[in-house]
């Protein structure tokens, strides 16, 4: 499942061996993308690990794809951005309950707007 519109080709196995093996350049740039990806991913996993919920609600919001027409707009399910935060879908909507009270974002159903983006990158780890 992905967020934003993508589109998947598939590469013969034959063709990618061919082309990781006889072309050094893109070779390293393959390596060096798949070892970005590793440093990545274990930021976020350890984020996730010992980030408050608060935190963790407020960067899959800032991270989420915006809308074209207003850039502070995301439209997620609540499942949707539970499962990027790393928290039970209540947790979330009690997190988004109190982000409202605070004045950083406003709801209406699935759109979520960020009022305030300081105040959520603000928040603290």
């Amino acid at each position: 499942m992905v967020i934003e519109d993508a589109e998947i080709k598939l590469i013969p196995k034959e063709d990618f061996s061919k082309l990781l093996f006889n072309q050094r350049d893109f070779a390293a740039k393959f390596i060096k993308l798949m070892a970005s990806n590793v440093a990545d991913t274990e930021q976020h996993l350890i984020d996730m690990a010992y980030s408050s919920v608060r935190y963790k609600v407020a960067q899959a919001i800032l991270t989420c794809p915006r809308s074209d027409q207003d850039s502070s707009q995301i439209q997620i399910s609540r499942e949707d951005l539970a499962s990027i935060a790393g928290t039970a879908k209540e947790t979330l909507i009690r997190t988004l309950s109190d982000f409202k009270k605070e004045g950083a974002i406003s709801i209406d159903g699935m759109l979520l707007t960020i009022l305030k983006e300081t105040a959520l990158q603000s928040i603290p780890q």
